[in-house]
């Protein structure tokens, strides 16, 4: 509780900005740890399990600043949401690869979706934070 207090004051006085986030990550364990960190830390995240629900949320919600993207969600790809959503010609968030793929598979993937951000797992939440930072414009 008082994390959160801390984050609603660090952004209130324009020390840290906050983001609509939309992570894309198929370990429940993983993805409810990451989500909830990132909670704490004044950000709104929204949890997708596969790239179906992905899809969904990004179609019904035009405010995402960022989706935080795991490439490997069990049986399908990461990948699959930005190339449906660019066939849909949905307006896409910024991208930032979150994934335990080797670091040349990341690059390559990053340079294709033309994704603003990559770390590689494990990374901590400032770590995610500071990608965050980094990679949204201001606006």
């Amino acid at each position: 509780m008082l994390a959160c207090h801390v984050a609603r004051f660090l952004h209130c006085a324009g020390m840290i900005r906050t983001f609509v986030l939309l992570l894309v990550e198929d370990d429940r364990v993983l993805g409810f740890v990451t989500a909830e960190a990132l909670r704490l830390r004044g950000h709104t995240v929204e949890w997708a399990t596969s790239v179906a629900t992905a899809r969904e949320r990004l179609k019904e919600r035009s405010d995402y600043h960022a989706m935080l993207l795991d490439l490997d969600l069990g049986v399908e790809r990461g990948e699959a949401i930005v190339e449906c959503l660019q066939t849909d010609r949905a307006r896409l968030p910024e991208i930032i690869i979150l994934s335990a793929q080797p670091m040349d598979v990341l690059l390559k993937t990053q340079r294709a979706l033309n994704a603003c951000g990559l770390l590689q797992k494990p990374s901590s939440v400032e770590d995610i934070d500071r990608e965050l930072q980094r990679c949204i414009p201001m606006r």
